[in-house]
């Protein structure tokens, strides 16, 4: 399960610790169980009798506001922490009207989802059913919005705290927080705990003399959400329909999007695919697990790839399908079955998580990515992949698998240390520090390595703060950093258009505007060179001074790349050298490159034709005819040799790789153009217009 802390405020209950036993038994260790006092006597009889189960803290307090102070002071900012009453003794759930004990297994899975569907939500605070009582209790995970909140309290640390004045009803104070904050609170009302509370002289039962003052207090401070309770002298009642966090009206869910047992997937998604960046791609072989992604983040280039045509109302609507696990295992047990048999059969790195994350919340629920990871930690073949997940990283099932696998790389994309801003480009993704946190986890796994994936890098958001991104990636032990500027697709203005609203309120101007207005072209727009450089020269910069390889995916200052692969491996691993992107490195190494230079390493694309390749965008009818002999390597060969076309050497790399005649093959020759870049280099023809070169060629 992903990182999460338990909490138990405590007060006269020394010799009676039914949470703490409760957790203990079902497995939680003792760095994860923080039992707060708030006498320095019985933190000193607490350490004595349970220092070997779990942390025990002290802090002097007064009340069980203090108390739970106490906790979130201990942990950082944005850290999962449950924090229950020190008298329960387990959880129930409400099962056609009667309740059940759930086990501990279930109760950690609940508790797990809680803080997925919080954050989510953009909440700060979850709970349970608060009465033990069927009869009022909803059955089949429903959760309400902005309900009353005690004895379990779920937060996502924040600057918040509960008020230390509030000796009683400080549960509905930090609900009410919480709100005014503008985020709201979720309570699953199928499940209550099993406590016995107020029994004896703990907790807070000896500060009920201040409950006309709390009361006063929270109908003072928070008329808009607190009403008297008329049938209760000295209550008080939270207010129905509360709106914060509640769209159209709904204020409530469900936990699970189906209730009844989880049906098989479907398991017919076509993939892996070659990659539509075949041209400079070093991993051309891209696998994704499933057909969608969990995720909604706004700048996502796949939404405009599979959210068209046909496809439109699935992709919308998150309708997921994955691969079969059976046909993937059958490409690696028997090359020869599929196009990619030339490629697997010399174990090339392959990428996955291209168009769908392989960890999001399909995975949580379907758990296909970890089915076929025990695979290829079985035939030890070596992967490159690309996620913004974290809770694999602290789940044990997953951890396992990674451990040791040392030709495993792991990207974790991250755009910004801003929690805020992320939560609103990224929605559904874990915050920053979260995916920080999951990249240290992995390094402490195996030796494969951690990639800073920041991409796409949009100036007004991830201009603010990359440096000390950069910086805490490396603090995290990753040891290389990959970017690529965020690029608009104009012709998507309309479906995009509140995507593009949110990007630019988080970057404070139009971006839409800036694109065009700093773009060179229509239609796909790609910032122009020289807005990019001074990131691009302090970014290198940086890493060259904290030891981490640079890698930059953009096709402008491509050339900055510590090797071939702008994917972040480092060159010892076994990526493709036949493509573009590895022939500017050589461009830039030996002022001069050659097609043969790369062609031999194209030995996989010789028998790949081109309108048959898996998953390749061929675009256009007219494409499809002109190649409709050629293979995949005769479409690089014919981009080679035609300088004007898009995808050619130089155009791709904006004229860094110039071409400057042709060798007895025929074919064309680059040389190095380093008037185009800060690097120092070859500097190659820049005159190939004027000197005829384009006339010669079609």
């Amino acid at each position: 399960m992903s990182e999460i802390y338990f909490g138990i405020p405590t007060y006269k209950r020394v010799d009676k610790q039914d949470t703490l036993e409760f957790l203990h038994e079902i497995g939680i260790d003792k760095e994860h169980i923080i039992l707060a006092t708030q006498v320095e006597k019985e933190f000193q009889d607490c350490k004595e009798r349970y220092n070997d189960i779990c942390t025990v803290i002290y802090r002097e307090a007064h009340n069980a506001s203090g108390n739970r102070n106490t906790i979130l002071n201990h942990l950082p900012k944005d850290t999962n922490v449950l924090i229950l009453d020190d008298d329960i003794t387990g959880f129930e759930k409400n099962v056609d009207g009667k309740l059940q004990l759930i086990s501990g297994k279930e109760f950690l899975k609940i508790v797990e989802d809680m803080f997925a569907l919080a954050r989510k939500y953009n909440c700060k605070l979850w709970s349970v059913y608060p009465v033990r009582n069927a009869y009022f209790m909803e059955e089949d995970y429903v959760v309400k919005f902005n309900r009353p909140i005690i004895c379990v309290n779920g937060v996502i640390t924040s600057d918040l705290r509960y008020n230390e004045d509030q000796a009683v009803k400080e549960d509905y104070l930090f609900v009410c927080d919480n709100l005014s904050h503008g985020h709201p609170t979720l309570r699953l009302e199928n499940i209550t705990s099993t406590a016995k509370h107020w029994t004896n002289s703990g907790g807070c039962k000896d500060q009920w003399n201040t409950n006309d003052e709390c009361t006063e207090r929270l109908l003072a401070a928070y008329p808009e959400y607190i009403k008297e309770n008329t049938k209760r002298k000295g209550e008080v009642l939270l207010k129905n329909n509360i709106n914060v966090g509640v769209k159209d009206g709904m204020n409530k869910l469900h936990l699970y999007s189906e209730n009844k047992p989880v049906k098989k997937i479907e398991q017919n998604y076509g993939s892996p695919r070659w990659s539509g960046e075949i041209t400079d791609c070093t991993m051309p072989m891209t696998l994704d697990t499933y057909s969608n992604c969990s995720f909604g983040c706004v700048y996502c280039f796949s939404q405009y790839q599979r959210g068209i045509g046909g496809a439109k109302e699935d992709y919308l609507a998150k309708v997921v399908r994955s691969v079969n696990p059976d046909k993937i295992k059958r490409i690696f047990t028997h090359p020869e079955s599929s196009q990619f048999g030339e490629y697997v059969k010399t174990r090339r790195v392959f990428q996955w998580g291209g168009l769908s994350d392989q960890f999001d919340e399909f995975e949580r629920k379907y758990g296909v990515t970890l089915e076929l990871l025990k695979f290829f930690k079985e035939i030890n073949y070596p992967i490159c992949f690309s996620t913004k997940a974290a809770w694999p990283f602290f789940d044990e099932r997953y951890r396992e698998v990674f451990r040791g696998q040392d030709n495993w790389n792991m990207k974790f994309s991250i755009i910004t240390l801003d929690a805020e801003k992320a939560k609103k480009i990224e929605v559904g993704v874990p915050s920053p520090q979260e995916r920080l946190r999951a990249m240290h986890e992995y390094t402490t796994l195996n030796k494969g390595g951690a990639t800073l994936r920041l991409r796409p890098f949009i100036i007004g958001v991830s201009s603010k703060d990359y440096k000390d991104l950069i910086i805490a990636a490396h603090d995290a032990g990753a040891t290389a950093v990959t970017t690529e500027f965020f690029c608009l697709e104009a012709r998507a203005v309309n479906n995009a258009k509140e995507h593009y609203k949110t990007i630019s309120e988080c970057c404070g101007f139009d971006i839409v505007d800036f694109y065009k207005k700093h773009s060179h072209g229509s239609g796909y727009l790609r910032l122009n060179r020289k807005i990019k450089e001074k990131y691009m020269h302090e970014m290198k910069a940086l890493c060259d001074n904290l030891g981490m390889r640079f890698y930059v995916s953009d096709a402008h200052f491509k050339e900055l790349c510590a090797n071939g692969c702008c994917c972040g491996l480092p060159p010892e691993w076994n990526y493709s050298r036949g493509n573009f992107s590895y022939a500017l490195q050589l461009c830039r190494r030996n002022g001069v490159v050659y097609w043969s230079d790369i062609e031999k390493d194209m030995y996989f694309l010789e028998k790949v034709e081109f309108c048959k390749a898996d998953g390749f965008n061929t675009n256009s009818s007219e494409k499809r005819a002109k190649f409709h002999d050629s293979s995949l390597k005769d479409y690089l060969h014919y981009l080679w040799n035609n300088p004007k076309q898009g995808q050619s050497p130089f155009k791709m790399f904006g004229g860094v790789m110039a071409p400057s005649g042709f060798d007895e093959n025929g074919d064309v020759i680059y040389v190095y153009d380093s008037s185009k870049t800060f690097m120092e280099g070859y500097t190659g023809c820049t005159g190939c217009t004027e000197h005829g070169f384009f006339d010669t060629i079609e």
